[in-house]
């Protein structure tokens, strides 16, 4: 897998570029728990608290929101994260490749 973990924290590496998702980005008036503004790719760790319907209709809203900035979402469960960490990490590679493969056929 191209994802490498750091003790200074996870970065990507797919082909010749490596990405570091920031976390804690701000956008607006929302807060994303990692984002990677080279991709616009937001990655949401979700725990127990967005399980309430309160919390699912203002994740709705919000990603629908940061959604209209062009930014794309992968949301992981913490369930998901701790008990197969790769099959997450493999999810996230694997948008980062298709971004990177659409970000390289029409630079801005």
């Amino acid at each position: 897998m191209d994802a490498l973990a750091k003790s200074s924290g996870t970065w990507f590496q797919i082909q010749e570029t490596t990405y570091l998702p920031a976390g804690r980005y701000s956008v607006d008036h929302y807060i994303i728990d990692f984002y990677c503004p080279e991709l616009k790719l937001a990655i949401e760790l979700d725990g127990e608290v967005h399980d309430s319907p309160e919390q699912k209709e203002y994740d709705k809203v919000r990603q629908d929101y940061l959604e209209a900035f062009g930014i794309t979402f992968i949301r992981i469960k913490n369930e998901e994260f701790l008990g197969n960490p790769n099959k997450a990490f493999g999810r996230i590679e694997e948008e980062i490749k298709r971004l990177s493969a659409i970000s390289s056929r029409n630079p801005e």
